[in-house]
């Protein structure tokens, strides 16, 4: 038992600082999009629990595979204007406004 107790508090990156180094300073020079792009993963997961649609669904109706809209839920996916005009017309939805 104190074997496995040790595994989980001891961080398996422990003498690798520089993997979550880089990873931070990349979302720290990414976090404007970053930002936005978590938004939206964030209207979409209420819509599609709100409408009772799958990603799968979700997926076909996008013509795209399920893993993609997924990796779009994460909210770290550098979204293309296409990709958020097919969202947008899938569900039914604004998920930018240009003032």
């Amino acid at each position: 038992m104190k074997t496995n107790l040790k595994r989980y508090l001891v961080p398996k990156n422990e003498g690798n600082n520089t993997e979550w180094l880089a990873s931070a300073k990349w979302r720290k020079e990414n976090k404007e999009w970053l930002d936005i792009s978590f938004s939206i993963a964030v209207k979409i997961l209420s819509v599609l629990k709100k409408k009772g649609i799958t990603q799968k669904q979700l997926a076909a109706s996008i013509n795209c595979s399920p893993q993609y809209v997924n990796k779009l839920l994460k909210g770290n996916e550098n979204l293309q204007l296409e990709t958020i005009v097919k969202l947008e017309t899938a569900l039914g939805i604004k998920l930018i406004k240009l003032v």
